[in-house]
């Protein structure tokens, strides 16, 4: 046997080790400045930090939250940019908002108004270089959220009732690291055993997963990262708040009837609606609310409620009739709350499920304030666990019948926003044109979507159970209204499809040589409107009116909408 022998260059395994050695040095310092370098939560504002349900916002304040005699305080526009989009002062008192309270608070004083209430603050709103802080305690009340302090890190941690919360039990001590990965620094420890919050993300509805790390926040504050199988026992303690007790679509039958009739004892049908929306209230010149709900309402509503139907009862400025007195209500909160006040007591003891905002006539100058009107009220209307829609016509209209709706707020606040699909010609038209056409329909559908910028969800389409009979004699054109289950063709007319309105268009003349013109609603061309909901899968739709409706078009509806109670 033979030995082969190699000749070493010494130099060059040395400078191999000596490469190593120095690769090797550098990666234990990298990671050993990862694993101990402090944990600075906030790099440019010194002071508390602040994490809001699990987000580190310290960063982002416009002001440093300040601390007297024991009591936190936040900056007005930083309440107003994390909490509170809608927060405003008027008349020397801040205004705000959560999911279910309505609130004014002096900024000198000592009393605020709470959900109808005049109450005693815990602790005043303070005044630093001529900003308003708010504090924390009153918020707390306000905005439903629980927080805590922890000195260690000088961190406040906020979880509001809103957001969903998911707790976990950490198995086996474990560090606690800025990123997603083994390098990453770490922060702190937390041991076996230890409840840790789950990061979620919103958008998804999921844990914070990354790489197989999950993002949690500590009982002290610090959120991090640990390894995704070290938390054990997943609860979830809430889930995202959602004031929409309807599953699906909505489908909504209108029962109207003048507050000098009595209500009906029930409706035309159960079949295709799990909505009612009857004419219960009515708008007085004070500011408060008529109710037309006598001996056959309280029928109505057993009637409703046996059928499992909700009763979402419809609150109207009709009758009213003076847009002057509209602005003047709808002018300060003071006014505003009078007439909340006075709605949510009577919904609350008529036992209804919820209401629909008909405001119509409206000074375009007032749009602001109609929409102040929604966002106090809805968060009253959901703290009875209740619903609330808004009625609103085509846009690009009129000053006061179209350009007086914010939609894309409204749209936002509420939980639906209802487009009056009717009366595209009107009694005052100078020409004779449909109702309800399918085309101006889509258009507008479209523009719910597009320029106003709301949920799909969140729109339903109104369609008539009526259309009008056009006359032109001598020049002079009239119109009537001719209700669905009333339609008669006479045998001389002429009856044509049209494509745009998908409608009958109906063309005869009478022995006086007056000419009349028809575009027929009827069950097809509101399957035709139903398909446009169901194309653009909006929330919903609704009829108007009751006992007008062909009783054939309900199983159209059934079919189409299939509308759960």
């Amino acid at each position: 046997m033979s030995l082969t022998y190699v000749k070493v260059d010494k130099r060059r395994v040395w400078h191999a080790i000596r490469r190593a050695l120095i690769t090797c040095g550098f990666l234990a310092v990298i990671i050993l400045l990862l694993n101990y370098t402090p944990n600075f939560v906030n790099e440019t504002i010194a002071g508390t930090n602040l994490i809001l349900n699990n987000n580190n916002i310290t960063k982002k304040l416009n002001s440093e939250i300040i601390t007297e005699d024991e009591i936190f305080y936040i900056e007005e526009s930083d309440i107003k940019a994390f909490l509170d989009e809608y927060l405003i002062e008027e008349d020397g008192w801040i205004i705000c908002t959560s999911n279910t309270n309505t609130a004014k608070l002096p900024i000198d004083g000592n009393q605020m108004y709470l959900n109808g209430q005049y109450i005693d603050l815990s602790e005043p709103i303070i005044q630093r270089d001529g900003l308003y802080f708010l504090p924390i305690t009153v918020l707390s009340e306000i905005y439903n959220f629980t927080y805590s302090y922890n000195t260690e890190n000088e961190t406040i941690s906020v979880d509001t009732e809103t957001r969903k919360y998911v707790e976990a039990t950490v198995s086996g001590e474990q560090d606690v690291r800025s990123g997603s990965t083994i390098v990453s620094r770490v922060l702190t420890t937390v041991g076996d055993g230890e409840k840790v919050s789950i990061v979620q993300d919103n958008v998804r509805n999921k844990d914070v997963v990354t790489n197989g790390w999950t993002k949690i926040r500590t009982t002290s504050g610090y959120l991090g990262y640990v390894p995704e199988d070290s938390l054990k026992l997943r609860t979830v303690i809430r889930e995202n708040a959602n004031y929409n007790n309807i599953d699906g679509k909505v489908s909504i039958l209108y029962n109207y009837f003048s507050p000098l009739e009595p209500s009906p004892e029930s409706s035309s049908t159960t079949k295709g609606i799990n909505v009612v929306t009857p004419s219960f209230y009515n708008l007085k010149s004070d500011g408060t609310v008529a109710s037309n709900i006598d001996e056959t309402g309280q029928k109505y509503i057993k009637w409703a409620k046996s059928n499992d139907i909700r009763i979402w009862a419809n609150v109207s400025n009709t009758y009213l009739n003076d847009i002057d007195k509209l602005s003047e209500i709808l002018s300060t909160f003071d006014n505003r709350a009078k007439f909340i006040d006075n709605i949510v007591a009577k919904i609350e003891a008529d036992g209804v499920d919820g209401i629909n905002i008909d405001f119509e006539n409206m000074y375009k100058e007032d749009k602001d304030k109609f929409s102040r009107l929604i966002i106090e009220l809805t968060p009253r209307i959901h703290a009875l666990g209740k619903n609330i829609t808004v009625e609103t016509l085509a846009p690009d209209g009129s000053d006061t019948w179209s350009l007086c709706y914010d939609r894309n707020l409204i749209g936002k606040v509420a939980d639906y926003i209802i487009f009056h699909g009717y009366d595209q010609n009107t009694s005052s038209s100078t020409q004779a044109g449909t109702v309800a056409g399918a085309d101006w329909i889509e258009l507008n559908i479209k523009k719910y979507l597009g320029q106003e910028g709301i949920d799909k969800t969140k729109i339903i389409l109104a369609m008539p159970f009526y259309t009008r009979l056009w006359s032109k004699k001598d020049g002079v054109l009239t119109s009537s209204v001719v209700n669905m289950n009333d339609v008669n063709i006479p045998e001389n007319a002429t009856v044509e499809w049209d494509q745009s309105t998908k409608q009958n268009y109906v063309e005869y003349t009478t022995e006086d040589g007056t000419l009349c013109k028809m575009w027929v609603e009827d069950v097809k061309s509101i399957s035709a409107k139903l398909d446009i909901a169901n194309k653009y899968e909006i929330g919903g739709v609704a009829f108007w009116t009751a006992g007008r409706e062909d009783s054939q078009v309900w199983k159209t509806v059934e079919e189409k909408i299939k509308a759960e109670k």
